[in-house]
């Protein structure tokens, strides 16, 4: 199967953080919906799932190490065949929000 014949995995989010709480967290909320969730700890590893899995939303970390989450998105909106997952970006921590200043 290509890229391009991926469907959008129904009721499947893709939770994009690299704090292990967080990522946690945000599945157990995301369960507790009735959706399924996939983890991932960075942006590459989230990038290598996005290949085989189209989930219906991305929950994505802004400030990872590595590449940021800010990084993958600008890479994701270039390709086609992802331009149809909606991604909310922020920043959670296990001590709160972070508002980052994001261009």
């Amino acid at each position: 199967m290509t890229r391009s014949q991926l469907e959008a995995d129904e009721a499947c989010v893709l939770i994009v953080d690299d704090e292990e709480d967080v990522r946690e967290s945000l599945r157990d909320v995301v369960e507790m919906a009735g959706c399924s969730a996939i983890l991932a700890a960075n942006a590459a590893d989230a990038l290598e799932l996005l290949a085989d899995r189209r989930p219906c939303l991305m929950v994505l970390d802004l400030l990872m190490p590595g590449m940021t989450g800010a990084e993958m998105l600008e890479k994701i909106r270039r390709d086609p065949a992802l331009l149809t997952v909606p991604v909310v970006g922020g920043c959670l921590t296990t001590g709160g929000i972070v508002y980052p200043n994001v261009a």
